[in-house]
């Protein structure tokens, strides 16, 4: 067989690959807060052409205490818009072709990383497996990351391959794809780190570009435009940045963030610690695309554990990660580099990255059958973690049908076909054509990508425009004017916290929560805990006093009511609804 006629061979399976698994285990997942924000972006725009989102909010069944009014009087959307603007082509069509399209960009994404890193296709599957990016792909495309990904890796890849020199309109898709990431997760805006590892060149050249450079900056501004313009329409700003609010700039979470088993990079995706190892490879091959993308990945790294949703909340692994993760497929690709033509490196490095795989893909599907819950902290060191990898393990039969209960619940048959053999269809064209793509189609690219912007701020304005503000005052009181997400988190760190017997920790977090939305019961329960933990017995009572007069028959405060009160601490408890006493 020639080597052209393999090459056909192997696209043609990495299409069906796509097609089939779409198929078998594409899960639609439109859920509140995340995903149906951005979905609500694209339906409010594309159904009504206006940004006022109560009829999408209430089709979502966002819990009243989610929402809340901005300053100019507009229910806010506290997600970036860029998402819901890439789902705008496919959300007439419905969630499962709209899912499709994501899958598409970020499969185009990850073939144009391998392409421009030189990695083989073992280092691309291993890749694909061993980090989240499969998991979003498959069973999150309406989170933002896996677009995300694929705008991200567009710029980086085109910053890389351009670097020695750069015609005015790349400098100018560079700006707009910038822009464009920015608008997907604003955190993203820090991509243009990458042109400090160009400056060693310029200063050796004594000339910066700056005609270049200010062709970008105003691109990058373009393709910001849209997210300015609804922040200023809904928010009344340019520069809303809601949920700043949960960053804690001088206390990052960076150990937690790599090494801790609540979506830890090292415990969940260990192969992502390849990937930023072989950076280390690259230097020696590419120093300027070593030092740009190891800024990218520090300062990533620093944004995302200076959150103080360090976990990421519901979340596969650390997936704000997967954001720059073409950086991390760049670093394999220069692993395996190096590791050609050393049979014993080569064993050693393929062996390392079968056991990653293994292990994230283990997580998958204890995800999937419902035994580990992204939003709930479950100690790895515990049993219960471990009984439950090892039922995942030991049951393939469940563990198949529950990867592809959509499929056998019979959800939308013949969308689900027609989707996958969409899919298929166009990655085999984008598989074939790739190796035939030249420089030379970037400047009609920048064309397109400079009249998508434009087009994207005129329907983002016009919408705007079309929204009035709530004007009925019962509506407002109900709604308010403070966001409850920052609440909510609290409270999963809360349980956190306890569960890593950091009980002082757990208390001053429960604080917080109160002292944001003391009606709440839930936080009332994490201090009355924390406190009876610390042998702080009577103000744990005065706590669950607390708790029992805003949840008067919560489960866990029945128990520690019971602890409080063998220990000399009695707690009137009040007395279990009628229907919850048996019989």
């Amino acid at each position: 067989m020639t080597p052209e006629r393999a090459a056909d061979w192997r696209r043609a399976a990495a299409a069906a690959l796509a097609a089939l698994l779409f198929f078998a285990c594409a899960n639609v997942f439109i859920a509140v807060p995340d995903t149906a924000s951005y979905w609500s972006w694209a339906q409010s725009i594309a159904r009504e052409l206006d940004l006022d989102f109560a009829n999408q909010f209430e089709e979502h069944r966002f819990r009243v205490r989610l929402m809340y009014l901005t300053p100019a009087d507009r229910i806010a959307n506290d997600w970036p818009i860029g998402t819901g603007l890439l789902l705008l082509p496919a959300v007439a069509l419905g969630p499962l072709a709209a899912h499709a399209w994501i899958a598409f960009l970020g499969i185009a994404a990850l073939a144009l990383a391998a392409r421009a890193a030189q990695a083989p296709p073992a280092a691309a599957l291993a890749f694909l497996a061993g980090t989240p990016l499969l998991f979003y792909l498959l069973f999150g495309a309406f989170f933002s990351h896996i677009p995300a990904f694929a705008l991200s890796t567009a710029f980086l890849l085109l910053w890389w391959k351009t670097a020695e020199e750069r015609a005015v309109h790349e400098w100018l898709l560079l700006g707009l794809l910038l822009g464009a990431c920015a608008c997907v997760r604003p955190q993203l805006a820090l991509l243009g780190l990458v042109f400090a590892a160009d400056a060693p060149a310029w200063i050796r050249a004594r000339s910066a570009p700056a005609r270049g450079l200010a062709v970008a900056a105003m691109g990058a501004l373009g393709g910001f435009a849209p997210q300015l313009l609804a922040w200023r329409l809904l928010y009344g700003k340019w520069l809303a940045l809601p949920k700043s609010e949960e960053m804690r700039w001088s206390a990052p979470e960076l150990w937690n963030v790599v090494f801790s088993d609540y979506h830890g990079v090292a415990t969940w995706t260990p192969l992502t610690l390849l990937g930023a190892a072989g950076l280390a490879a690259l230097w020696r091959a590419d120093r300027r695309a070593a030092a740009g993308f190891g800024l990218v990945l520090a300062a990533q790294l620093y944004i995302n554990a200076a959150n103080m949703v360090w976990w990421g909340s519901g979340s596969f692994g650390q997936r704000r990660l997967v954001d720059i993760s073409a950086i991390l497929l760049v670093g394999l690709g220069a692993l395996w580099s190096v590791a050609a033509g050393r049979p014993r490196a080569r064993f050693l490095l393929g062996g390392t990255a079968l056991l990653c795989c293994a292990w994230t893909l283990l997580l998958l599907a204890a995800e999937r059958r419902g035994l580990v819950l992204l939003d709930r902290y479950i100690p790895m060191r515990g049993p219960e973690f471990r009984s439950h990898l090892a039922a995942t393990a030991g049951q393939p039969l469940d563990t198949a049908r529950a990867l592809a209960a959509p499929l056998l619940r019979g959800e939308f048959p013949a969308a689900r076909a027609a989707s996958a053999i969409a899919l298929g269809a166009a990655v085999g064209g984008l598989l074939w054509r790739l190796p035939r793509m030249s420089r030379g189609a970037l400047r009609p690219l920048a064309g397109c990508a400079l009249a998508a912007a434009v087009g994207a701020s005129a329907l983002v304005a016009a919408a705007g425009l079309r929204t009035p503000p709530v004007d009925d005052p019962e509506a407002a009181a109900q709604l308010g004017r403070t966001p409850r997400t920052v609440w909510e988190n609290h409270l999963e760190y809360a349980h956190y916290q306890l569960n890593q017997y950091e009980f002082a920790e757990a208390e001053r977090t429960a604080r917080a929560a109160i002292a944001m939305f003391p009606q709440g019961g839930a936080p009332w329960w994490y201090l009355a805990a924390s406190l009876y933990l610390q042998d702080r017995f009577e103000e744990s009572r005065a706590a669950l006093l607390e708790l029992f007069a805003r949840e008067p028959h919560h489960a866990l405060g029945a128990r520690l009511a019971a602890d409080l009160g063998a220990r000399g601490f009695p707690v009137e408890a009040p007395p279990a609804p009628r229907e919850a006493i048996a019989p």
